[in-house]
């Protein structure tokens, strides 16, 4: 079935495609449209979580490391 899927989504990239019948009869190009966008949807939102979370890490350190910078230990 993926496979399948794979060869849809490569057969609507391809404009001069004659094939695209015999390889994916069972989808039309409009649901491979929808399929593609839906996935790119969800790797944007996944990745906006992903860049946030990396940001709010990144800040966390600098303020870790500035906290840091003042901090002495004293030797006996």
């Amino acid at each position: 079935m993926l496979r399948y899927a794979v060869l849809c989504v490569l057969c609507v990239l391809c404009v001069l495609c004659v094939l695209c019948v015999q390889i994916c009869p069972e989808w039309s190009k409009d649901e491979i449209i929808d399929f593609i966008s839906l996935v790119l949807k969800f790797m944007g939102f996944v990745s906006f979580f992903v860049g946030f979370f990396m940001g709010v890490g990144f800040l966390g350190a600098i303020a870790w490391y500035k906290s840091l910078e003042e901090y002495q230990c004293e030797m006996v």
